[in-house]
């Protein structure tokens, strides 16, 4: 049985340990995968139509509908690369849009992807060093046609 003296000299040898070689530092960021399942439907609208299951998010209806993702990411300067993995159903596209901010919601950047084929496809987001904000935050969201499906997004530095 380990005594309270033991643990708690346990314990400084490990805070010492820690104390002498430093917190941990993030040097760049780290590649990402987020899942569709994770995405939300467009506020205005909150359609049934949208099925979110284990590989995504799933268009059941017969209109187009919109989803909005976060993008997960680690805070970095260098240029970034942002991915929506989709799957059109044959003569359907999918436009998904991207919009990249500052910690207090300025600055900024956004463009747009249409994506005709049929299959799985994705867009391909890339965001220029000089645009890049550190503590910066991303956000894709993604037209989904009739039977179109959002499986996720990746992330890159």
């Amino acid at each position: 049985m380990t005594s309270f003296k033991q643990s708690s000299l346990t314990f400084a040898a490990a805070a010492s340990l820690v104390a002498a070689l430093g917190a941990p530092r993030l040097t760049h960021a780290e590649d990402l995968s987020v899942s569709g399942v994770t995405c939300k439907p467009d506020e205005t609208d909150k359609s049934i139509d949208l099925d979110f299951h284990g590989t995504g998010v799933y268009n059941d209806g017969a209109t187009t509908r919109r989803v909005w993702c976060a993008i997960t990411r680690m805070p970095g300067d260098a240029g970034e690369t942002f991915y929506a993995d989709v799957n059109n159903p044959s003569g359907k596209k999918t436009v998904c849009g991207f919009v990249y901010y500052d910690y207090t919601g300025g600055g900024g950047f956004s463009t747009s992807r249409s994506i005709s084929d049929a299959g799985a496809q994705y867009a391909t987001f890339s965001v220029p060093d000089e645009q890049v904000f550190h503590w910066g935050f991303g956000t894709i969201f993604c037209d989904l046609p009739p039977g179109g499906t959002l499986y996720g997004l990746n992330y890159s530095s």
